[in-house]
């Protein structure tokens, strides 16, 4: 993401798993002017699922996006409709077995 005055915006997107997650949180929670409850489910549509070494993981090959967003939120107990149904399927595709469309979209 960036500007150049000659050229204008760059031609790129945040798409998936990264650090703007700080940024929708701050956004949902606005007391003044909040997003809407459709944003979050449509940015987590994007992300990229991945297995290394058997462990199902939010692929986002940089360190960084991992933890800078979880520096400023404590996330733990929270789960979102994206998250639960992936936890769901997770047994199944680490067991090979057909993974339901439907949890997936």
């Amino acid at each position: 993401m960036g500007w150049h005055p000659e050229k204008g915006f760059i031609a790129s997107d945040w798409h998936g798993y990264n650090e703007a997650m700080l940024l929708y949180v701050l956004a949902l929670g606005s007391p003044t002017y909040p997003i809407g409850t459709d944003v979050w489910p449509a940015w987590t549509k994007t992300y990229d699922w991945k297995d290394f070494y058997g462990q199902t993981h939010v692929n986002f090959d940089p360190l960084f996006g991992h933890q800078y967003s979880h520096v400023w939120i404590d996330t733990r107990g929270i789960q979102d409709a994206y998250t639960k149904a992936q936890a769901s399927i997770t047994p199944r595709i680490r067991a090979g077995l057909p993974t339901p469309i439907a949890l997936m979209a």
